[in-house]
């Protein structure tokens, strides 16, 4: 196992050039065919010895380095292959665009044969190494173990992992909320029969006993047949079957032992899916002769052996504090029989603690491994966690050990008949469910967005990447030795220089990323294009750069390519005759205004990714001619629609996009039978849409143009089935097309609708009835008068209006909008009614309603509100909202203070003129804004701005909560307010426009006690120069750049 542990590294490179090889055309090979079919051949053998790895007995330095050798070769093979795709990427593109005259060849037009020359020398070359690598892992070098030593090593592993259920409890460590939780889900829940946990004990906690008439515990592990587990569930059951049953009679003495009984079993310690899954459909099936409140508990580190097993609850253990830890871990290697407890080896033990990161498996093993270390000498050499993490390790298939050493699809790891992507994507959760990663960060939508990796295995990453991949600060430490790096992460200096000279010796190096400092310009781009042609990877992202130099064929073998956010306005042409490249991404190129029209030869591009962050309109004014012919498209962040037809939505057609898509210049589609060309319905893997028009001036209101935009929209129904996230911006007509105001519901898997800038629409459409959506939002839609019924629920045909009022469908009891968690009206100059329709909005979290100066009813009930936002809004409407907290004149007691109030989060008062107090009171009671503030002990952002007539700005004190604070535009005040020391958490200040004549703080001493805050600005102050001598004791102000430290405003 450890053998084959050192070189499984190395087996998916084997796999995938065996598979590219099998793929080249036979044309291709003309010249050095039997080489290229010799060389297929050899990586097959040299597979086959890989298979019987576990069975070896060598030095482990023998094998590294034998691994070592067979490595770099199998990169020169790489190299050779990827060449040959480039090189027939190349003849096809010029046969099919006829970019030469004559083409008599596949390969270079300069001199064919001097390249088939090449190519057979080389072959020649790679295959004599791998006959000499495959040599010397014969026999005679490499010597087997006999079978019967390797079943006692396999015996003896399962041996020692045995569990049972037996377990004394002053034994267990922590997990109190979790065995809590464990039996309150067990005893007090319904049908609810098959639950995953990883993994807990609570066997013989006496409710449990109580509760369950019988309990079954079977240790499952890796080796699974079901005849010997269905035995092992009967025996403890406490019935018998005969060893000569087949399984449907194995499987009728189960079912008559669990009959009329409420069961608990668990099946403990399922590592592998492979054995398991497929063989427990038929398992389930005795299990229903229980009665209600039966349960089936499946410990397991697998994830997805719980998905498989469509299982109804799965619990997962968090990591031990550093108290439980140390606990743990002295229990093991503190015990009778062990070493002694000496202040040495304490403080040795509690650094061996603090590696283990709270991994209640590495502790208890590390414990129980320093319980044979009586040595001070022994406890100081701490690699032995190294071998806990392998276990693991080990239990991955092989396509997937070095992926997690590297995830990219750019190293050619991905092998399948699927999409590359949706294969990779299953690669990266079958690890995440393994927790090779962790802290796992989803958007508001589900997807992830960032994950990380615990550092115990970061460390098990590198040592199985053998150290190929180096991480270098500028100006770093450099290896003498190279030449087998084959992963590079480098920051720059301050002249925007890395040490890349020390690298030259790495002539393998395959992946370069290079991160800035801070915003240095990358100037050395030229030597790594010039120096590392063999680079699959380049990320240059953030460097400043305004130029790409001419890439030529120096990196032919490229696959990705990130130059995101660089002032780049332009790309060279020679990079669109990267063949093999598969990702480009241009991420916030705001300058970059088109892109070489010979990319549409570039047929390998899979992901072409452009998006803006801010500045929308900025970067690209127009797309690529015949961007249809990228037929491996799989991602196009947007799409810009031209006037001619070589630009226009038909080249959409036949891409299979999936993620994210952006249609701009929709007021060039002409028609709604050209909209159809657009085909959006075959485009399933689309989950996040964009349609978007050039905005609307008043004189093209009358125009005809709107009436356009609703053929257009109506051509490009149907959407993608599996549509998550839908925008419409700009769009000029005054109402839907047909399909857009019955059939919405159609996709039903919205979670995101967003309509802006439609300046002509009258009514938005039905969406109450979206059983998913949680964000909604409406923007500029300047002719909307009412948010009625028809907003809540489908109305039939006496629907008279769009406030719905005489909808037959008033009396529908369906509760609307069950999980909406962020409602913005904004900019609805005309908006008068939002009609309050119960129950609805039983999850609202966050709601913004700004520029609706008509507004004047509103709903009343948002039990989950949390944040609230009025701004520049009619008094009717804030006095008709009863859980609203801003009025012109003052705040009565409403919903919201009595009940939401310890929920709040966020404050935001703007532009409100005439306000003097918010209330907490009964109406004609004294109240203040203090006294309201202190409602809200949740409270974490509070901003005031602009209301002069607020005075004194509220006493801080007891608000610990607060993180931002922003208190602007109070012309008459001169002091800080009190208590502004304690607020210990505080990370944002802004402050300003007070009195013209303040020119010092009062509070300063306050402000030197702010511990946390690391932004503050200061406005509107003429008289400054005290101020910043004031402020030069901040210094916990750790980010010095000029947006983001102190500012001073004089204005």
């Amino acid at each position: 196992m450890e053998v084959q542990f050192l070189v499984s590294d190395v087996e998916p490179i084997l796999k995938s050039l065996t598979s590219q090889i099998a793929t080249l055309e036979i044309g291709l090979a003309r010249g050095f065919r039997k080489e290229l079919k010799k060389l297929q051949t050899t990586l097959i053998a040299i597979q086959d010895v890989m298979q019987d790895a576990e069975n070896w007995q060598v030095d482990k330095v023998a094998v590294k380095e034998w691994k070592r050798r067979l490595k770099s070769v199998a990169y020169d093979a790489e190299d050779v292959v990827d060449e040959l795709k480039y090189e027939a990427s190349r003849h096809k593109m010029e046969i099919q665009y006829r970019m030469m005259v004559k083409v008599c060849n596949y390969f270079s037009r300069s001199n064919p044969f001097v390249f088939r020359l090449k190519m057979a020398r080389m072959l020649k070359y790679i295959n004599e190494k791998l006959d000499s690598i495959r040599m010397y892992a014969l026999p005679v070098n490499f010597v087997r173990v006999g079978s019967s030593s390797a079943d006692y090593s396999t015996s003896m592993t399962r041996a020692n992992l045995q569990t049972s259920s037996f377990i004394d409890d002053s034994e267990v460590v922590g997990r109190v909320d979790d065995k809590s939780k464990l039996v309150d889900m067990l005893v007090n829940t319904g049908n609810d029969q098959i639950i995953s946990v990883i993994p807990i004990s609570l066997f013989n906690d006496p409710l449990i006993v109580e509760h369950f008439d019988l309990r079954m515990w079977v240790y499952v592990s890796q080796e699974f047949e079901v005849e010997r587990l269905v035995k092992k569930i009967i025996e403890s059951a406490g019935a018998t079957c005969d060893a000569s049953d087949n399984l449907g009679a194995i499987a009728r003495t189960l079912k008559e032992a669990l009959m009329g009984k409420r069961f608990l079993l668990v099946l403990d310690d399922v590592w592998s899916e492979d054995h398991f899954v497929d063989k427990w459909d038929p398992l389930k099936e005795p299990f229903k002769s229980g009665i209600v409140g039966s349960k089936v508990i499946v410990t397991t580190r697998n994830n997805e052996i719980a998905r498989f097993m469509a299982t109804n609850y799965t619990h997962h253990l968090g990591i031990l504090s550093e108290q439980e830890s140390w606990s743990l871990f002295c229990r093991r290697a503190f015990n009778k029989g062990g070493p002694q407890e000496t202040p040495i080896l304490v403080k040795i033990g509690k650094t061996i603690i603090n590696r283990c990161g709270g991994l209640p498996l590495a502790v208890n093993v590390f414990g129980s491994i320093m319980y044979t270390k009586k040595e001070e000498r022994e406890w100081k050499d701490m690699r032995g966690i190294m071998p806990i993490l392998e276990l693991s390790y080990d239990h991955l298939p092989s396509h997937l050990k070095r992926c997690f050493a590297y995830c990219s699809l750019a190293e050619g790891l991905i092998l399948g008949s699927e999409q590359m992507e949706d294969i990779g994507n299953k690669y990266f959760n079958i690890l995440l469910w393994n927790s090779f990663f962790q802290y796992v960060e989803e958007n508001e939508y589900g997807n992830i967005k960032t994950c990380k990796m615990h550092y115990l295995l970061h460390d098990l990453a590198r040592f199985v990447g053998n150290l190929n991949y180096s991480t270098m600060e500028a100006m770093g430490y450099i290896s003498e030795d190279n030449s087998e790096v084959h992963g590079l992460s480098c920051s720059l200096d301050e002249e925007g220089i890395f040490e890349v000279q020390g690298y030259f010796g790495a002539k393998k190096l395959r992946a370069i990323f290079v991160r800035p400092a801070t915003f240095q310009k990358l100037v050395v781009l030229n030597i790594v294009l010039m120096k590392f042609p063999s680079l699959r990877v380049l990320d240059v992202c953030h460097c400043h750069m305004s130029e790409v130099p001419p890439s030529r064929k120096k990196l032919k073998y490229l696959r990705y390519l990130d130059l995101s956010d660089n002032l780049i306005e332009m790309l060279p042409k020679s990079i669109t005759r990267l063949y093999n490249l598969q990702t480009l991404q241009l991420n916030n190129c705001y300058l970059l205004r088109e892109l070489p029209k010979e990319m549409r030869n570039m047929i390998g591009l899979r992901h072409i990714e452009f998006s803006m962050d801010k500045m929308a309109n900025r970067g690209l004014s127009e797309m690529l001619e015949e961007m249809g012919r990228l037929r491996n498209l799989q991602t196009l962040s947007r799409f810009i629609v031209g006037k001619d037809e070589a630009r226009s939505i038909k080249e959409l057609k036949h891409l299979n996009l999936r993620g994210k898509l952006v249609i701009c210049g929709l007021e060039n589609v002409t028609s709604e039978i050209e909209a159809r060309e657009a085909n959006l319905k075959e485009k399933e893997n689309i989950c996040d849409l964009t349609l978007v028009w050039d905005h609307y001036s008043r004189e093209d209101s009358e125009s005809g143009g709107g009436i356009m935009d609703v053929d257009v929209l109506e051509g490009l129904e149907p959407l993608p089935s599996n549509l998550k996230m839908y925008s419409i911006e700009n769009f000029g007509g005054a109402k839907y097309p047909t399909w857009m105001a019955s059939d919405l519901l159609v996709y039903n898997n919205l979670i995101q609708f967003k309509l802006r800038n439609c300046p002509r629409l009258e009514y938005v459409p039905t969406l109450g009835e979206q059983p998913f959506l949680r964000v909604l939002q409406f923007r500029e839609l300047e002719m909307v008068k009412y948010l009625g019924q028809v907003f809540y629920h489908s109305c039939n045909s006496e629907t008279t209006g769009g406030d719905g009022t005489t909808s037959s469908s008033l009396g529908k009891t369906t509760v609307a909008f069950p999980l909406l968690k962020v409602l913005w009206l904004l900019g609805m100059p005309n908006l008068v009614k939002w009609l309050e329709v119960l129950p609805s909005f039983p999850s609202l979290e966050d709601l913004v309603v700004s520029s609706c100066p008509k507004l004047e009813i509103t709903p009343s009930q948002f039990p989950s509100l949390k944040t609230l936002r009025f701004m520049h809004t009619n008094e009717k409407a804030l006095r008709s909202l009863s859980s609203n907290l801003i009025t012109i004149s003052s705040l009565y007691q409403g919903g919201l203070l009595q009940n939401n109030a310890l929920v709040l989060q966020s404050l935001w008062i703007n532009n409100c003129p005439k306000l003097e107090t918010i209330c907490p009171c009964e109406e004609g009671q004294e109240g203040s804004l203090a006294l309201a503030l202190l409602l809200f002990p949740s409270l974490e952002e509070l901003l005031i701005t602009e209301c002069p007539l607020i005075k004194p700005l509220p006493d801080l004190q007891g608000m610990t909560s607060i993180l931002l604070l922003e208190l602007t535009g109070f012309k008459g005040l001169k002091s800080l307010p009190e208590g502004l020391r304690g607020l210990k958490m505080l990370k944002r200040l802004r402050i300003g426009r007070f009195s013209k004549g303040l020119n010092y703080i009062k509070g300063e001493e306050d402000l030197q006690h702010l511990v946390s805050l690391r932004h503050l600005t200061l406005e509107g102050w003429p008289q400054h120069n005290n101020l910043w001598r004031q402020l030069q004791n901040l210094t916990n102000l750790t980010d010095r750049k000029p947006a983001n430290n102190v500012m001073i405003h004089t204005g």
